[in-house]
C-alpha cells in the first residue's frame, strides 16, 4: 500500500545528498526508480520508506547530521504553506498545531497525530500509525530533527525536543522558543495580507487534490473489493473474531444464500467442533509467528451439516475502514481430498489385484501338479478290481472334487486381477457366481444365498470391473443383515430381461433397509451409513460410475424395516440369448479321469514337457506317457540344447513364464536353429499374464492352458497340435468316445 507523499521522499533524499550521501549509499543495491519522485500526486509504500530511513540511520556519522537530514523535510512542497502563513503567524505552537492537523496527515496516510499544550507551555506530539506495518523507529528519530527545526520556519531558533520512540509509535515534549514581540507580529501580518489571495489559492488547490485523491482511493476501493468478488478462492476479513467483510466464494462454501448472512458472524461458529481448538490456537497467535507461517487445513460446518475441508493462507494484518483487521485467503479443498483418497482406494484396489495375481499363480502350480497326480492316482485304481481299494478310490474322488473348487475360487480371484478394461461380450450370471463365491464365506453367517437365473443375453462390459460391481452389492446386502438367523434371512439375486436389449441384474435383500431421508445420497461419494472404519463412501460411488461407463444405470429402493433392492441395467451385447444356467446351489461335477488308453496309432507322437517346477513336469510326464514318449526340460535353456542336437517332436508343451528364459524367448530362439517347431506349441500357465504376454499369443494364436488344467484338457490341446501334423492318428473327440463308453460299461 502507498502511505508516503514522493515530495516527502524526494526532501528526504535532496537533504542526504547535501550530507554528502550518493543514491548507491542509500540504496545499497536496491532498485528504485528516482523519476516516479517528480510526479507530486504519486506515493511510495511504507516498507521501502522506512528502509530508506534504516539506511539514512545507519550511515549518519553523528546524532546532530541525522537531525539536519530530518530539518531537510521542511523543505517538502506540502510545507510551503506553512511558510506563507509564517508571515501572519507569529508563534512556533501554531506552526505546530498547523502541521499536526494538516501536513502531516496529507504526507502520511494513515498516520493518527494528535497535539496536546501542557500548563508550562511545552507540547507533547504523539504520532502512530497501525501495528500492522513495519517497525519505523528510524524514521521516528529522523522526525525529531524536522520537530526541532520546525520554528526556523518563523525565523525562530531551533527548539528542544526528547523523543520517547517505540516501534509504531514517538511521543515528542517540544520546548517552543518565545513568540515574536508584538511589534515585530504586526509588520509581519501586514506584509502577510499582501499574499493571502496568493495563500487562498495555494489552499484551494491542495483541498483540489485531496479530493481527487479521495476519489481515486475511493476507486481503487472499489476495484480491489471487484477483483477479492470475482476470484474463487475465500477471502474473510474479520476483526476480534467476528467477520467484517467476505466475498460471494465464501457465503457459497459455507451455504449462505447472501454476503450478509456472514457479515457480523463468529468465524469460530463455522468451525467443525474437533478443529475449534486448533483454530481459537492460531487466531491466539500473534501474525508473524512461524506456526502462522504455512497453509493450514481446517474442517468447516455448511449451515446444511456437510463437511467442508478448507485450506487458509497465512492472515496478514491490514487496514479495513480505518481499523486493525486480518485478511484470510482460503480454498476449498473438499474436493481434492475426496479425490485423493479416492485414488488411495484405488491404489489399493489395484494392489490386491495385483496380489491376487501373484497368489493365483503361486498357488496354481502345486495345485496343477496335486491335480494330476489325483487324476492319474483315480485312473489307475480303477482298473484294479478290488473292493478294497473302493474306499481309496472315494477319497481320492473327493481329493479331486476339493481341487475342483480350490481351481474355481482362484479363478474367481483372477477374474478380479485383471487390469484389462477392453470390454467383450460376457455373461453377468457367471460374474455374479464368482462374486458370490468370494462372499460365501461373510454370507453364510447371515443369511442363504437364492438364485433365479432368467434367459438372458450377454452384455458387453469388463469381467472384472462388473464383478467389482457385484462383489459390492452382495457384501453391503450382507452387511444390511445381522447375524445369527441365516436360515429366515435371504439374498435373492435375480437375473431377467427388459425387452430385446436390455438385461436386469437384481440384488435383494431382507436386511434394515435404508431410511427415505437417506435414500438419495447413497450414490454421493464419501457417503456412508457405516459406523467410523467400516466403510469409505466410496463403493456404491464406483459402482454406479462403472455402470454408467457401460451405458447402464444403477438404482435402489428400499423400505426401511423390510430390506433393499439395487437394480443394475445393462445393454444386451448380442442378440442370440446365453444359456440358462442350472440350480444354484448346486455343486459342480467333479472331473472326468481320462482312462489310460493310448492314441491308436502306428507310432507315438514324440511330446517335450517344459517347466521349472520340477513337481509339475513329473506329473505332466506320469500323467501322459500313457499317450505319448514324453521327454523333459526344467528350463528353456535345457530344452534348447535338446533342440540343438536335433531331436524333433510333435508337440512342446511349455510354461509361458519362467525365470531366467521364458516360453516365449524359447520360441525366439528356435526361429533361427529349428523354425518347423515354433507352430507345434501348447503353453501354460499360472495366469500371471503382462502385457508382454498377451500380445505374443494374440499374434502367434498359440493354445495356452490355465493352471490347474485336467488331464483332458492337455490331450485337447495337443491332439490340436498333433492332428496337423499326422491325420491317421485319433482325435480328441475319439478320446472321449471311448471315455464315454467305458464309463457306462
Amino acid at each position: 500500500m502507498n502511505e508516503v507523499s514522493c515530495q516527502v521522499t524526494r526532501a528526504l533524499l535532496d537533504a542526504a545528498r547535501v550530507e554528502g550521501f550518493s543514491s548507491e549509499q542509500l540504496f545499497h543495491g536496491r532498485r528504485f526508480s528516482l523519476e516516479r519522485l517528480s510526479d507530486p500526486k504519486s506515493r511510495v509504500d511504507w516498507d521501502t520508506f522506512a528502509t530508506l530511513c534504516d539506511r539514512l540511520e545507519a550511515i549518519c556519522q553523528s546524532p546532530e547530521q541525522a537531525a539536519r537530514i530530518g530539518a531537510g523535510l521542511l523543505t517538502a512542497p506540502p510545507h510551503d504553506v506553512v511558510r506563507r502563513l509564517a508571515g501572519l503567524l507569529a508563534d512556533a505552537r501554531d506552526v505546530y498545531d498547523l502541521a499536526a492537523r494538516w501536513i502531516v496527515p496529507l504526507a502520511f496516510l494513515h498516520m493518527q497525530t494528535t497535539l496536546c499544550r501542557e500548563p508550562d507551555g511545552r507540547l507533547l506530539l504523539a504520532m502512530e500509525f497501525p501495528s500492522c506495518f513495519r517497525s519505523g523507529r528510524s524514521f521516528f528519530r529522523i522526525c525529531r530533527g524536522a520537530m526541532a527545526a520546525t520554528p526556523t520556519l518563523l525565523g525562530l531558533p531551533w527548539a528542544p525536543v526528547e523523543a520517547h520512540i517505540e516501534d509504531h509509535r514517538a511521543t515528542y515534549t517540544i520546548t517552543p522558543p518565545p513568540p515574536m514581540p508584538l511589534l515585530e507580529r504586526a509588520r509581519r501580518g501586514s506584509r502577510a495580507l499582501l499574499g493571502l489571495r496568493a495563500l487562498t489559492e495555494e489552499m484551494a488547490r491542495m483541498r483540489a487534490e485531496l479530493q481527487e485523491a479521495h476519489v481515486a482511493l475511493l476507486r481503487s476501493k472499489q476495484d480491489l473489493q471487484g477483483v477479492l468478488e470475482s476470484i474463487p478462492d475465500l477471502v474473510l476479513i474479520h476483526r476480534d473474531g467476528l467477520v467484517v467483510w467476505a466475498n460471494q466464494a465464501a457465503a457459497r462454501c459455507f451455504g449462505a444464500e447472501q454476503v450478509d448472512e456472514l457479515v457480523g458472524q463468529s468465524g469460530l461458529d463455522f468451525v467443525h467442533p474437533d478443529d475449534r481448538e486448533r483454530m481459537l490456537a492460531r487466531s491466539h497467535r500473534p501474525i508473524d509467528s512461524p506456526a502462522l507461517a504455512a497453509h493450514d487445513e481446517l474442517r468447516f460446518l455448511r449451515r446444511d451439516g456437510e463437511i467442508v475441508t478448507i485450506e487458509a493462507a497465512p492472515a496478514r494484518e491490514i487496514l479495513f475502514e480505518g481499523a486493525p483487521a486480518r485478511l484470510v485467503v482460503a480454498r476449498d479443498v473438499s474436493e481434492r481430498r475426496r479425490m485423493q483418497e479416492q485414488l488411495l482406494v484405488t491404489e489399493r484396489m489395484a494392489s490386491l489385484g495385483t496380489l491376487a495375481a501373484g497368489v493365483a499363480h503361486e498357488i496354481n502350480n502345486p495345485l496343477a501338479y496335486m491335480a494330476l497326480n489325483l487324476e492319474v492316482a483315480a485312473r489307475e485304481l480303477s482298473q484294479i478290481n478290488d473292493r478294497r481299494l473302493t474306499k481309496a478310490e472315494n477319497s481320492i474322488t473327493d481329493a479331486i472334487e476339493g481341487s475342483s473348487r480350490v481351481r474355481a475360487i482362484v479363478g474367481d480371484l483372477k477374474m478380479f486381477a485383471r487390469t484389462r478394461n477392453d470390454p467383450s461380450p460376457v455373461d453377468v450370471r457367471e460374474i455374479v457366481d464368482s462374486a458370490a463365491a468370494l462372499a460365501a464365506s461373510d454370507l453364510r453367517r447371515r443369511a442363504h444365498l437364492t438364485r433365479v437365473y432368467g434367459s438372458t443375453q450377454l452384455v458387453l462390459g469388463n469381467k472384472s470391473r462388473l464383478g467389482q460391481v457385484f462383489l459390492n452389492l452382495l457384501l453391503n446386502a450382507i452387511d444390511a443383515i445381522e447375524e445369527g438367523d441365516p436360515e429366515h434371512n435371504e439374498i435373492r439375486i435375480r437375473t431377467s430381461m427388459d425387452g430385446a436389449r436390455k438385461v436386469i441384474i437384481e440384488v435383494s435383500d431382507t436386511g434394515s433397509g435404508i431410511p427415505e431421508a437417506t435414500l438419495p445420497r447413497i450414490f454421493e461419494p464419501f457417503f456412508t451409513t457405516k459406523p467410523p472404519g467400516r466403510g469409505t463412501g466410496l463403493g456404491l460411488a464406483i459402482c454406479r460410475h462403472i455402470v454408467s461407463e457401460l451405458g447402464g444405470e444403477l438404482t435402489a429402493r428400499s423400505i426401511e424395516g423390510e430390506g433393499s433392492t439395487f437394480r443394475v441395467v445393462l445393454p444386451a451385447a448380442v442378440e442370440s440369448h446365453a444359456p440358462t444356467l442350472g440350480d444354484a446351489n448346486a455343486c459342480e461335477p467333479s472331473l472326468r479321469v481320462a482312462p489310460a488308453t493310448p492314441l491308436l496309432s502306428i507310432a507315438r507322437p514324440r511330446l517335450l514337457i517344459v517347466d521349472d517346477e520340477p513337481a509339475l513336469v513329473r506329473s505332466l510326464d506320469t500323467a501322459l506317457s500313457d499317450y505319448y514318449d514324453v521327454t523333459t526340460a526344467t528350463s528353456s535353456r535345457v530344452a534348447l540344447e535338446i533342440a540343438r542336437e536335433g531331436y524333433s517332436f510333435d508337440a512342446i508343451l511349455c510354461d509361458l513364464m519362467m525365470t531366467g528364459m521364458t516360453g516365449m524367448d524359447l520360441v525366439e530362439a528356435l526361429t533361427s536353429i529349428r523354425p518347423e517347431l515354433c507352430n507345434r506349441f501348447v503353453f501354460m500357465t499360472g495366469g500371471a499374464y503382462t502385457a508382454e504376454s498377451r500380445r505374443f499369443l494374440a499374434l502367434t494364436a498359440h493354445r495356452c492352458l490355465l493352471k490347474p488344467f485336467s488331464i483332458r484338457e492337455a490331450l485337447e490341446a495337443l491332439a490340436s497340435v498333433t492332428a496337423r501334423r499326422q491325420p491317421g492318428r485319433v482325435q480328441a473327440n475319439d478320446i472321449d468316445e471311448r471315455t464315454a463308453s467305458e464309463e457306462s460299461a
